[in-house]
C-alpha cells in the first residue's frame, strides 16, 4: 500500500507529516511520499519521507491573494513549474491521497491515480470565510472524504452532501515542548518573535525587530522554522544595529535577542508572542499565549489576513491596524505592557493543551483501524 501527500504550504507540510507519523504508530505497512506544491519540503525530508520533483522559490510564497502577486509568480515560472508538477502527478499511481491545504492543493492532487483521495481543507474555515459553491462543487466530486478544521466548517460541508468528519485539528497535534533549557532567566519578560516560514518572512523578522526597537528590561526570542537562513537573519539584524554574542544570540542596548529553531520550546517559555505567521500565530493561541500582529511585507502578512486571523483565534489575538511606523511602535509596546500587567506570570502548563491525537483518529478513519 503506498500514501502520497500533496501539500501547498510550509504549515500544511507539517500537518501532512503528523499524519505521516500517526501512521507509523499504528504500524500500518504503507509506503509514504510526498509533493510539496509549495516550497522545497525540507519538513518532509526531515520525517523521512522522500519529494516528488523539485520546486523553484516563487515570490508569493505559494500564497498569491492580488493580481500583483499572481504577476510576480508568473514571471518567476509559475505556469512552467504547474506544468511540471500535473505530469508528475498524472503519471503516479497511489493506494491513497492526502490534499493538505486549499481547493486548489485538492485539485492538483485528483489527477493522481487512486483508489481513495483525503482532503483537509487547512486554508478556510467558516467562521471567517466559507467555502464557495463552486468550490464545494469540486471538494463533492474529487474527494472521498474531508477533515475540515473546525466543528462548523463540518457541519456546514455535511449538510452540502460531502463526506465530511471532524476529530480536531492536526496542526495542532504533537505541540510538546522538547525539554530545552533556554538561555533566559525569570529576571524580565520573554517576547516570542514568529516571523513566518515563507521569503517574506526576513522582511519581516526585520520589521518585527524595528517595531520592538526601544523595548527595556525583556528578552527576545526568535522562533525560525528550518528553511530560513540563519545567516540573512544576522545580516539584518545588524544592520539594525544588533551585536553579535554569538552565531544565535544578539544584544542591542541591553537587550537580548536569541534565534532558537526549537518552536514549541520558545513559544511555551513566551509572555507574549509578536507573530507575523499563519499556523504558527494559530499554535501559540492554542497553547495559551496571547498574541499580537500587525501588517508585514508580503502576501501572508496582510491587513486582510490578519483581519481573518482575528475572527477565527479570538480575544487573545490582537492585531494592531495602524500604518505609521511610530504609532505601531507606541500601540504594539502599550499592547505589551498591557497584557504583561494582565498576566500573572509566564505559564509553561499551558502546554498540556497539546495533548490531542487529530491526526491518529484521522488515520483510523481512513485506513479503516481501530
Amino acid at each position: 500500500m503506498t500514501v502520497l501527500f500533496v501539500s501547498n504550504g510550509y504549515g500544511e507540510d507539517v500537518i501532512a507529516c503528523q499524519l505521516a507519523k500517526a501512521i507509523r504508530e499504528i504500524d500500518l505497512d504503507v509506503d509514504m511520499m510526498a509533493c510539496p506544491l509549495v516550497g522545497d519540503g525540507v519538513v518532509y525530508r526531515n520525517h523521512g519521507l522522500d519529494i516528488l520533483g523539485k520546486n523553484r522559490s516563487m515570490p508569493s510564497g505559494g500564497f498569491a491573494r492580488t493580481a500583483w502577486d499572481f504577476f510576480g509568480d508568473i514571471t518567476a515560472g509559475l505556469f512552467k513549474q504547474f506544468a511540471g508538477q500535473l505530469r508528475l502527478l498524472k503519471k503516479t499511481k497511489v493506494s491513497y491521497v492526502f490534499a493538505v491545504g486549499d481547493v486548489y492543493c485538492l485539485w492538483m492532487a485528483k489527477n493522481v491515480s487512486r483508489e481513495t483521495l483525503v482532503f483537509l481543507p487547512t486554508a478556510k474555515s467558516h467562521l471567517f470565510m466559507n467555502h464557495s459553491f463552486i468550490e464545494r462543487l469540486i471538494i463533492k466530486k474529487y474527494s472521498d472524504i474531508v477533515f475540515p478544521r473546525d466543528d462548523l466548517t463540518t457541519n456546514d460541508l455535511a449538510k452540502k452532501g460531502i463526506n465530511a468528519y471532524f476529530f480536531g485539528n492536526p496542526m495542532m497535534d504533537n505541540l510538546k515542548p522538547s525539554g530545552l533549557v533556554l538561555p533566559v532567566t525569570n529576571d524580565f519578560p520573554v517576547i516570542t518573535i514568529l516571523p513566518g516560514s515563507r521569503d517574506e518572512a526576513y522582511a519581516n523578522f526585520k520589521l518585527i525587530c524595528d517595531v520592538l526597537e526601544g523595548l527595556e528590561d525583556v528578552q527576545l526570542l526568535a522562533a525560525l522554522p528550518p528553511q530560513l537562513s540563519l545567516e540573512k537573519l544576522a545580516v539584518n539584524l545588524q544592520f539594525l544595529g544588533w551585536t553579535l554574542v554569538d552565531s544565535r544570540h544578539f544584544r542591542k542596548r541591553g537587550t537580548s535577542l536569541l534565534l532558537i529553531s526549537n518552536f514549541i520550546d520558545v513559544v511555551n517559555r513566551a509572555d507574549v508572542v509578536v507573530g507575523l505567521a499563519g499556523t504558527a500565530n494559530e499554535q501559540s493561541i492554542f497553547l495559551g499565549k496571547s498574541v499580537i500582529s500587525f501588517v508585514g511585507t508580503g502576501p501572508q502578512s496582510t491587513r486582510q489576513r490578519f483581519l481573518e486571523q482575528k475572527k477565527l483565534l479570538g480575544e487573545s489575538y490582537y492585531f494592531i491596524d495602524e500604518k505609521d511606523s511610530s504609532k505601531l511602535r507606541q500601540k504594539v509596546k502599550t499592547r505589551i505592557a498591557t497584557i504583561l500587567e494582565g498576566s500573572s506570570g509566564r505559564s509553561p502548563e499551558t502546554a498540556s493543551l497539546s495533548v490531542q491525537y487529530a491526526s491518529r483518529d484521522i488515520v483510523k478513519k481512513v485506513f479503516k483501524t481501530t
